[in-house]
Order: structure tokens, then C-alpha cells, then sequence
């Protein structure tokens, strides 16, 4: 998948792994926006990310909706109240991505 996003979003790989690389204490903080913005172009350009989208549509739904009622109840609760949707997440994502190349 990695090099699907390479192919599809280089731009915005590059940015973001500059910022990494810049900022290695804070980054998750000061290179959201570019994660945020690499994070929409490989799931609108990366044919092995779009289908998984869509395939995986309902879990995806359910996670994201776990962690916005969660969120203001600090990082270790909302992991806890949302590991059950992340699994059913990630068993989903990783069904469709492994008949991908990977």
C-alpha cells in the first residue's frame, strides 16, 4: 500500500515525512495537517484504499462515531470503550488489503 501512496500522493507523503523529520518530539502535533491532508488524497487516490473504504464502510462508521462520543473522556477511556469497533476495524481493512499488493 505504501508504494500505491508514494504513486498517488507523493507531494503530500514528502511533506508530510519532512515535518516528521523536522519535528521528531512533536510531531503528532505539529504535522496534523499534513497528515490530515495526506490522509485524503491516498483515500481518494489509492485504488487498494478506496475499495477498503467502501468495503469497510459500516466499521469505519462505527469507529469514527465510538471515537467522537469518546473523545473528551481522555486517550486510555476512549481506548478502552473503542477497541472493540477498532478490532472489528482493522479485521475488516486487513480482509480486503491482503488480497491487495501490499
Amino acid at each position: 500500500v505504501l508504494s500505491q501512496v508514494e504513486e498517488s500522493c507523493p507531494e503530500e507523503l514528502s511533506k508530510f515525512v519532512q515535518c516528521v523529520d523536522k519535528n521528531p518530539r512533536t510531531w503528532v502535533h505539529d504535522c496534523d495537517e499534513h497528515k490530515k491532508t495526506l490522509t485524503v488524497c491516498s483515500h481518494t487516490k489509492v485504488p487498494s484504499l478506496v475499495a477498503t473504504n467502501k468495503r469497510c464502510a459500516v466499521e469505519s462508521d462505527a469507529y469514527s462515531k465510538c471515537l467522537n462520543e469518546h473523545g473528551g473522556q481522555g486517550q486510555g477511556a476512549m481506548v478502552e470503550a473503542c477497541k472493540g469497533a477498532m478490532k472489528a476495524l482493522h479485521k475488516c481493512t486487513h480482509r480486503h488489503l491482503s488480497g491487495a499488493r501490499v
